[in-house]
Order: structure tokens, then sequence, then C-alpha cells
């Protein structure tokens, strides 16, 4: 785990460039998902500048197609254990990476989808408050348990019901 963050930079690094700079319009990989390191840790590089228009520019098209076919979105972000947990097996180097921002790639996110005008729900603060150590696995596996799929069931549900998503048309 010691070399994560430098794989991830480079991965991001490899994308950037096969996708914006060479255009090249094969998919490589759709399994490998990665830490999205050059929006983490290099906030003004082009490669973030580029995911963060990409996101909203995504988002503006799912709401434009949610209101054309009366269909509700909620946009649910969920945080990494690499930013939300005390705990994890990989940590930031804060003097190596000084632009990291633990509440960065939910918080752009989130900003996203609300410029975009769909209705947000932010995992990162009712993690935090909940203990987020103990909502993830761990040993290499970074998704959320059952206990963070149970909470955030729980928030999405009272959202729905909040928002009146689930009245008789």
């Amino acid at each position: 785990m010691a070399n994560y963050f430098q794989e991830s930079v480079e991965m991001c690094r490899r994308e950037y460039d096969e996708v914006v700079v060479r255009r090249n319009p094969l998919i490589s990989d759709l399994v490998k998902d990665h830490y999205d390191a050059d929006l983490s840790f290099f906030p003004g590089s082009d490669a973030a500048t580029y995911k963060r228009a990409l996101m909203e520019a995504v988002l503006r098209e799912v709401r434009a197609t949610a209101v054309k076919e009366g269909v509700p979105v909620l946009v649910l972000v969920v945080p990494s254990p690499i930013d939300i947990c005390d705990v994890c097996e990989v940590v930031v180097d804060r003097q190596k990476y000084p632009d990291y921002d633990r509440r960065r790639l939910t918080s752009v996110t989130a900003e996203a989808a609300r410029r975009a005008g769909l209705p947000v729900l932010d995992l990162f603060d009712p993690f935090r408050e909940a203990g987020a150590d103990g909502l993830y696995y761990r040993h290499g596996e970074d998704h959320w348990n059952p206990a963070g799929q149970d909470l955030a069931a729980r928030l999405v549900g009272e959202r729905i019901v909040a928002e009146g998503w689930l009245r008789d048309p």
C-alpha cells in the first residue's frame, strides 16, 4: 500500500493523457476504480479542472433527462474511506500533498450537483458523526459495509419522504 497514491496519481495522469490529450475514444478498463488522486491532491491541475467540468456536464444532462421524463433524481455522494476514516490502511502524506483536503472529493461532487439543479445527499458529515471507521470494509476492500449501507439507506429514505416523492401524482 506504500505506493498506492503514487499509482493512483499515475493512473489519473494516464487517463487524462489518453482521453483528453490524445482523444483516444477507446475505453481501456471499465472495472478499475481508483482514488481520484489528481482532483484530491492537485486541484488546480488540468486533469482536475477537466474532471470537475465533466462532472458538471454529466449532471446537467442527468437533470435535463430527469426533467424531460418527469423522474426525480437524488445525487448520493459517498466519501472514500481514505478521506473520511480516522484509521485507514492508506494515509495521505500531507507534506507530500499539501493541497489535500479530505472533503474535496465529496464537496466538488455535491457542489456540481447543486449547480446542475439537482438535490444532493452528501454522506460526509453523517458518516463522520456515525463513526466512519465502522462503516467501511478493511484489508484492501474500500467499499461501505452493511452498517454504512444501512445508514445511507435510512438517510435516502428520509430524504425521499421529505422531498414528497412518494405522493400520488
